[in-house]
């Protein structure tokens, strides 16, 4: 039931009173049955889903199996050695894919999903690289280039290069004086070369022609289309930009307004025996390091408070608590407060509770000050 209550909740329905009971009992019941078999939690939890089918889709507060995936997929990322999604492109074929989405059950060119993740907060797009493509096939990724004779056409093309060796003075092309990374020596002398950079001097390169013999320095260049097996030339090539994804950072918050209200807050924090940190990092569970705005330990229970602020002209939605919703879930914390001095859409309030973070949203410090108060007051007395 971990995957199903943790995932990164977008949308929520309203539970119903009338099954309430029926629904925590049938909650209790897979919790069991996943302790006791785990092999059967995949069932446990499609076995709910059907049971919450059956129920009006607004009548529920409860995530949905969009929400189980998107969390699926950030713990897949944070498996990676550096977690970002990269592409896969197969230039044989000319398609491109994300191999870490057969994970999560998706297919593996569902860009719609990343993109989606993108437009909710939770991942960052970012560019990967350019492709060079066909103007008539701009769907076809395979395009390489070829070299071709000014005199005859022959694509029977090698580019040559004049080595010098600087130590005895010895002149030759590359087709007789071979390096290689077993062994290099010069053909003159036989000395071995060891840098090649230091050693050898290029004074000049130009293309062969095997085809005609010929010898030139302008080369026609053209690009290939590899699917549709014709040439195209380099002006009319178009670009095809592809994407990597990562997980969205979360924010330093330096905005003189989140300023005055840390300085206001380490002050009532000091006074509860608290320790208090700017930018603290913490690893996740992960292995991953989250930058937390600021953090608050008690010196006497070493309970900890971890607190985000976020102060925008807009009003404050869920997309908003995702890169928030992914720390903690990493982090298991508890004890967390959202800050703003902005309106909050109850959706994001929904959300916010669900995952045990408290939302406190005033328009002025001393108001959001004193809501944080009453908290300490009522968890840890009135302090010195």
């Amino acid at each position: 039931m971990g995957k199903i209550l943790g995932g990164i909740a977008m949308i929520f329905r309203k539970k119903p009173s009338n099954i309430s009971i029926k629904l925590d009992d049938l909650i209790r019941g897979t919790k069991k049955q996943s302790v006791e078999n785990p092999e059967h939690t995949k069932e446990d939890i499609d076995r709910i889903y059907e049971k919450l089918d059956t129920i009006n889709e607004n009548s529920l507060d409860f995530p949905n199996k969009e929400q189980n995936k998107t969390e699926q997929l950030i713990d897949e990322i944070k498996k990676l050695e550096k977690p970002i999604i990269k592409p896969f492109i197969d230039f044989n074929e000319g398609n491109l894919f994300y191999p870490i989405l057969s994970k999560i059950g998706e297919v593996q060119s569902n860009v719609k999903l990343l993109d989606s993740l993108v437009e909710k907060g939770v991942l960052e797009k970012n560019l990967y690289e350019k492709l060079t493509v066909c103007p008539m096939h701009p769907d076809s990724l395979g395009a390489t280039i070829h070299l071709y004779c000014p005199s005859c056409n022959s694509h029977d093309v090698e580019k040559l290069n004049l080595f010098e060796h600087k130590k005895c003075g010895y002149i030759a092309d590359s087709n007789k004086f071979h390096f290689s990374n077993d062994e290099n020596h010069c053909p003159s002398c036989n000395k071995e070369i060891k840098n090649f950079e230091k050693e050898i001097k290029v004074p000049a390169m130009w293309y062969q022609c095997y085809s005609c013999h010929e010898k030139f320095d302008n080369v026609i260049i053209r690009l290939y289309c590899r699917k549709y097996d014709h040439d195209f030339d380099t002006n009319a090539a178009k670009f095809f930009p592809t994407f990597s994804y990562s997980l969205k950072s979360e924010e330093s918050f330096e905005t003189p307004e989140s300023s005055n209200l840390i300085d206001v807050l380490s002050s009532l924090l000091h006074v509860h025996n608290f320790s208090v940190h700017k930018n603290y990092s913490l690893t996740g569970r992960s292995g991953n390091i989250h930058t937390i705005p600021f953090y608050a330990k008690n010196d006497i229970t070493g309970k900890s408070i971890l607190f985000f602020i976020k102060n925008k002209a807009d009003i404050i939605d869920e997309s908003d608590l995702n890169p928030i919703l992914v720390a903690i879930l990493d982090i298991g914390q508890k004890n967390i407060f959202f800050l703003t001095n902005n309106t909050v859409k109850e959706r994001a309030y929904n959300i916010a509770k669900a995952y045990g973070v408290t939302i406190i949203s005033k328009s002025d410090v001393d108001s959001i000050t004193s809501e944080v108060q009453r908290y300490l007051t009522d968890e840890f007395g009135e302090g010195k």
